[in-house]
């Protein structure tokens, strides 16, 4: 095995600033090809190449792709049995709770909008709104159902 003549190099919080800010441009990225393309059959192929995930493209590609979907979708089983238990034992849950219930509405109202003006499909700022509103849902979602969390901003 080769040696570097260097060390490796310890980052710093502006190293990782730069990284983490590289990393979010990347999942904007996606998140505008995922909206263009989410109706067309070949989404997965196309946002591959438009990303540059080449290695995605070839029968490797292809079979990881079957790979992560049949994982997805053992995962939204055990997810749909696990809400459906959890429905039965638990009368409190997430959602029922008025902020998850405003996000949620709120999300439903852009989708909705959405609908009525396809052109609004493709604006940049549309799109982002939708997301930033979608994830929004989904953290109110994930905080508020678990119980045991111990930590500090946890919504209860």
């Amino acid at each position: 095995m080769a040696e570097d003549s260097q060390p490796e190099q310890v980052w710093d919080e502006y190293d990782w600033e730069r990284f983490l800010q590289q990393q979010d441009r990347k999942t904007e990225r996606y998140m505008e090809l995922l909206e263009r393309y989410i109706d067309h059959p070949n989404r997965d192929q196309m946002i591959a190449r438009e990303m540059g995930w080449t290695h995605l493209l070839n029968d490797d590609g292809a079979k990881w792709a079957e790979r992560v979907d049949n994982l997805f979708e053992e995962e939204m089983e055990e997810l749909e049995e696990e809400i459906e238990a959890d429905d039965e034992d638990d009368d409190e849950s997430f959602e029922v709770h008025p902020l998850y219930q405003a996000a949620f509405a709120l999300t439903v109202w852009i989708d909705q909008l959405f609908e009525e003006g396809p052109a609004l499909q493709n604006s940049p700022a549309g799109v982002k709104l939708s997301t930033h509103a979608a994830i929004a849902s989904a953290k109110l979602a994930a905080a508020l159902s678990d119980d045991d969390v111990d930590e500090i901003g946890v919504v209860e």
